[in-house]
């Protein structure tokens, strides 16, 4: 059973992804997101751009760096792209995918998470914001 503080790991990857997205559109935990019931902010506006980002544990044999290290073993980073068209999803993915990709961050615990790599993503489907992508990635 891992222990590992996921905090830190996401807080990076947001950051990331936040500097690519600019002012376009925002990013966060899934719990962060305003007008989300139970969630930090139930009674704040759905933003209509937004990226949601989730860790879990994985049962996979995970990639590995030239090293052999492998930053963040078994397990895989969810990212959600809601956006009010299917071509802008598609935009958002595309940020997403140049702030992750082969790239990695320093983690605010002295650690560093990434680089990235594509897994695999579910097409783009109707939802209450309008449209939402669904990529998964793994910690190589």
């Amino acid at each position: 059973m891992s222990v590992r503080d996921e905090q830190p790991i996401a807080d990076a990857i947001k950051a990331a992804i936040q500097v690519e997205l600019a002012d376009k559109a925002f990013v966060f935990d899934l719990d962060e997101v305003p007008g989300v019931v139970g969630g930090d902010n139930p009674s704040g506006g759905l933003p209509q751009w937004h990226v949601e980002v989730g860790l879990h544990r994985v049962d996979a044999s995970p990639s590995r760096r030239a090293s052999g290290e492998v930053t963040i073993p078994d397990w895989e980073l969810i990212t959600r792209c809601h956006a009010d068209s299917v071509t802008n999803v598609r935009e958002l993915r595309r940020r997403v995918g140049l702030a992750l990709e082969d790239r990695a961050y320093d983690r605010s615990d002295g650690g560093t998470v990434g680089p990235f790599r594509f897994a695999i993503s579910e097409p783009a489907d109707p939802d209450d914001t309008g449209f939402v992508g669904v990529d998964h990635w793994t910690f190589a």
